[in-house]
């Protein structure tokens, strides 16, 4: 919901969105060993670095964004080519708007249920895990089927929320 809202505030203010992306701010190193070179060391930190989300495919925006690039992208999941940009990183301003109109119905859902007072937690739980064994938010959440209301999610109820929407 986060990265959306944002782009969307700024397209209210009449600027065009290039893109969303999520940074790792803890990456898992890995040792490459003293035989290899400082480029290779260099290289491999940076690839802990490499940004998650989508960037509209416009080859200049991509170039003004990734400068230095010489194919790879510090984009995951985005090729630079002399043709364009390629990849599941890489959308159209069409996907873009689509993404933007889908979370702002999202946020103006969830915040019909909030005033209403529905204020439960239900995360999607994939069969055999526990989400809330990798979620950053478990100190806050303290999410329980315990609690009135709050119910995990399979992928069934997860499908049926998206075709009400």
């Amino acid at each position: 919901l986060q990265l959306p809202a944002y782009l969307k505030a700024l397209t209210v203010e009449k600027k065009v969105p290039a893109g969303m992306f999520y940074m790792c701010l803890n990456p898992a190193y890995t040792s490459i060993g003293n035989e290899k070179g400082i480029e290779e060391a260099e290289n491999a930190v940076r690839s802990g670095f490499k940004l998650s989300g989508i960037a509209l495919s416009d080859i200049k925006l991509i170039k003004a964004l990734d400068r230095g690039s010489n194919g790879e992208s510090f984009i995951k999941q985005l090729k630079i080519t002399p043709e364009g940009a390629t990849g599941k990183a890489a959308v159209s301003m069409e996907e873009i708007e689509e993404i933007l109109a889908e979370n702002a119905e999202n946020i103006k859902s969830l915040s019909e249920k909030m005033l209403s007072g529905d204020i439960s937690i239900s995360p999607y739980m994939d069969p055999g895990t526990r989400v809330c064994d990798w979620c950053d938010y478990i100190g806050v959440c303290k999410f329980s089927e315990d609690f009135k209301g709050n119910k995990a999610r399979g992928e069934k109820e997860m499908r049926e929320e998206s075709d009400e929407q």
